[in-house]
């Protein structure tokens, strides 16, 4: 593990502003690697215990501060803001602290607001000023709870109701709360700028070159909360040990946003976000994580739920990518054991070329031994010539990334590629299958096309269910087929290509799941190996695969020209 994380550091120069990855078990391993400088001025290195702004990654510890105040019964989240900040006016009466707390407010972004008034992230702004500037709406963007939108502003009011309700500024119910009963001393909540207290100088880079970057805003809940990488292993063991809050808050802070409204709606642009935290899956295990970037920082925090394991990589530079190297980390720490067939199959399609770049977190391949424009390799000669890249050179992912956009090309589609690891297939193959699923035939031509006549043509298309694949499953309920699942052989291989599709009526009811695990089942049973894939942005599909016991194995990415070829 320690060689793991030592690689992942390795490409950052000791003399630059700095960064570190951590991954701690409940148990009490620890592996952490860290380079660079807190304070490349005053040649400061990073360490375990260098505090770094964790800008989005605080709104954990608003969500967890609302629910203590929640737990001990001086407010309740179906609560409108309205009765703590009445001055917000009429327009957000419908909106509750619970809408808030899963970004479905609806309420203005808050920065928004100060950018109308031509207020920059390095000119002052205090939260009177961003009061007032909500003050002066009248109307929301969206009813609340009708659409999922990450909400700064939503977060910054929380802290403000904490205040309120408490008595207390936020960063002493803070401190008194949870950093203290925690012992976590290198943490606290920012105020004023510059901080009183000795913390990681911010960094950017402007036509190349290394800046101070710091905004002087003084906002609480959405961001503020400064710490370190030890004292962050502390707050993830509390996921564990309900130190503070106790088992039935520790719980709510993973509760999920409901998909659907009041009304039975679909939740527009839904995302299965918690408290303060996005509920994601790392090779099939239920992870709770957040993302923090702002200026000057860069940081990302993971608590792994059935591992008890904590994982942050923390950057004082606005340029690194924690996101990236915390989720290598945890693909280290976890090390899923997929079947070798399938590991071998994309082993053999996409290991062979020359390497344009490689480092511990990306390889960069060329494939010449297939045509241009085949969408099955890395990339192709003529496009590595048109981005002027050969193997003499060392180029990182954004570097990458810029190339690829100078020269117009754009991200179309990416598909997410979900196996089942040798503990996934165990599960399946054990499962029980309820009675009213089958294996559909032919014979059922009549009702599985009555079956797809209750979807969309885009549904039925992109599902890609056809009663002509070897295998078919179907599940029944009030006398008609409500879900069915196929496969179809991938290529040349043993793989089986899955596809599920839901009446629309009968959706949310885990049906495509008992469709999905029936299949599953049969094509084991058969020597095979399931496929399943979604596009990235597809959240409902993420969710069934990870439900349904796969794992993400790779992403694949699509570039497409300015003239449209892929």
């Amino acid at each position: 593990m320690q060689m793991a994380l030592n690689a992942l550091t390795a490409g950052f120069s000791p003399d630059e502003p700095g960064v570190i990855v951590m991954v701690h078990t409940d148990n009490g391993a620890t592996w952490y690697s860290c380079r660079g400088m807190a304070d490349v001025a005053t040649r400061t290195p990073v360490t375990p215990d260098t505090i770094f702004n964790l800008a989005s990654v605080s709104k954990q510890f608003t969500a967890f501060s609302l629910l203590l105040l929640v737990q001990e019964g001086k407010i309740s989240l179906s609560d409108s803001v309205l009765s703590v900040l009445p001055e917000l006016g009429e327009y957000a009466r419908p909106v509750t602290l619970r809408h808030l707390l899963h970004h479905t407010g609806g309420l203005k972004d808050y920065m928004d607001l100060a950018f109308a008034r031509k207020t920059g992230f390095y000119d002052p702004l205090t939260p009177q000023e961003t009061l007032a500037d909500l003050v002066s709406q009248t109307e929301a963007d969206f009813p609340p709870g009708t659409r999922h939108d990450y909400s700064n502003t939503g977060y910054f009011l929380l802290s403000q109701v904490i205040e309120r309700v408490s008595g207390q500024s936020f960063a002493d119910f803070a401190r008194e709360r949870i950093f203290a009963p925690l012992e976590m001393n290198h943490t606290f909540i920012v105020e004023q700028y510059p901080a009183p207290q000795t913390i990681a100088t911010g960094y950017g880079k402007a036509a190349g070159q290394w800046r101070i970057s710091e905004s002087p805003w003084t906002h609480t809940g959405d961001g503020a909360v400064h710490s370190s990488a030890a004292d962050l292993m502390k707050w993830g063991e509390n996921y564990r040990t309900a130190r503070i809050g106790g088992t039935a808050l520790i719980q709510q802070m993973a509760e999920t946003l409901s998909p659907l409204t009041e009304n039975g709606a679909p939740v527009t642009d839904y995302e299965p976000y918690a408290a303060g935290l996005h509920t994601l899956h790392h090779f099939g295990e239920l992870s709770l994580e957040h993302a923090g970037g702002w200026m000057g920082t860069s940081t990302y925090f993971i608590r792994l739920t059935k591992s008890d394991a904590t994982i942050v990589a923390l950057s004082n530079s606005e340029e690194c990518d924690t996101e990236t190297l915390a989720r290598a980390a945890a693909a280290a720490f976890l090390r899923p054991a997929f079947p070798a067939v399938i590991t071998s199959h994309w082993d053999e399609e996409y290991r062979r070329g020359d390497v344009l770049t490689e480092s511990p977190v990306w390889r960069l391949m060329c494939r010449t031994d297939l045509e241009a424009g085949n969408d099955r390799i890395h990339i192709s000669a003529p496009l590595a010539q048109q981005l002027a890249l050969t193997s003499a050179q060392l180029v990182s992912r954004d570097e990458f990334l810029s190339l690829v956009a100078q020269a117009g090309l754009s991200w179309q589609y990416a598909d997410q590629f979900f196996y089942l690891t040798d503990t996934g297939e165990a599960a399946q193959k054990n499962a029980v299958i309820p009675d009213n699923v089958r294996m559909l035939t032919e014979a059922d031509r009549d009702i599985f096309d009555l079956f797809c006549a209750q979807n969309t043509e885009d549904d039925a298309d992109t599902a890609g269910v056809e009663l002509t694949h070897p295998q078919v499953t179907g599940v029944f309920a009030d006398g008609q087929l409500v879900a069915a699942a196929s496969a179809c052989q991938w290529e040349d291989s043993p793989l089986q290509d899955i596809g599920v599709l839901t009446d629309p009526r009968y959706r949310r009811q885990g049906f495509a799941r008992q469709a999905l695990s029936a299949l599953n089942r049969s094509i084991l049973d058969a020597g095979l190996k399931p496929q399943y894939r979604c596009q990235t942005d597809n959240i409902s599909s993420l969710i069934l695969a990870q439900q349904s016991g796969f794992t993400p194995f790779a992403q694949w990415d699509f570039l497409l020209s300015e003239d449209g070829e892929e």
